[in-house]
């Protein structure tokens, strides 16, 4: 009788505690791969265009696929991530935009802490997380490559659906540098203001737990 009572209770105990299960504590590391649409704010804005100009510039939205490799330790939880993806160049002035295809590849390269603020009997997980980014934009809207430092946070929710399988999606601002440099600019007519860029993005994937 006490054999068979120990095992709800240790799941019980756990539960509350907030501790991974046996189960979990086996297979503490994963693989999550995601789609992710990400969208930009301003890159370069001028606060005097002309009509024959585009008052704002930036990345257009697009889609992004992203791999994730990672470890759980009890609540917390430590990944490597990379992701690539493929954007236009977004202008507009007033009501009217326009997007240049093709403009922009952007490879990221971003380590994340995520700790789980709400965590279930069966595995699943809410968590926050935050962590430094590394951008490399390259393509036809800029002369060359370009590395660009920045940083992520977000909200997840990983739940498991299968075995080892996992549904992993999250919501995600970032802040970085602008890919794009004001001596490009410089020959219009507007003054245009370049520095920190906004971004944010909603993934959903699979993860895989080993």
């Amino acid at each position: 009788m006490r054999a068979f009572v120990s095992v709800p209770l240790v799941a019980l105990l756990s539960a509350l505690a907030g501790r991974p299960l046996p189960a979990q504590q086996a297979r503490p590391w994963f693989v999550a791969l995601r789609a992710v649409p990400t969208a930009f704010g301003s890159a370069a804005s001028s606060d005097n265009a002309t009509a024959d100009e585009l008052g704002d510039l930036g990345p257009a939205p697009d889609l992004r696929g992203t791999l994730s490799v990672g470890r759980q330790f009890g609540r917390w939880e430590a990944a490597v991530s990379g992701g690539y993806g493929k954007h236009g160049l977004r202008g507009s002035n007033g009501g009217s935009s326009v997007t240049i295809q093709p403009g922009y590849t952007l490879a990221t390269l971003g380590v994340t802490a995520a700790y789980a603020i709400v965590t279930t009997a069966h595995g699943a997980r809410v968590q926050v997380f935050a962590g430094p980014t590394v951008s490399f934009w390259s393509g036809d809207a800029v002369p060359d490559s370009r590395t660009r430092l920045g940083g992520t946070g977000g909200i997840g929710l990983v739940a498991p659906v299968a075995g080892r399988l996992s549904v992993d999606a999250h919501a995600a601002l970032g802040l970085a540098s602008s890919p794009i440099d004001a001596e490009e600019l410089s020959g219009l007519e507007s003054d245009y203001e370049t520095g920190a860029m906004w971004s944010r993005e909603l993934g959903v994937g699979l993860r895989l737990s080993f």
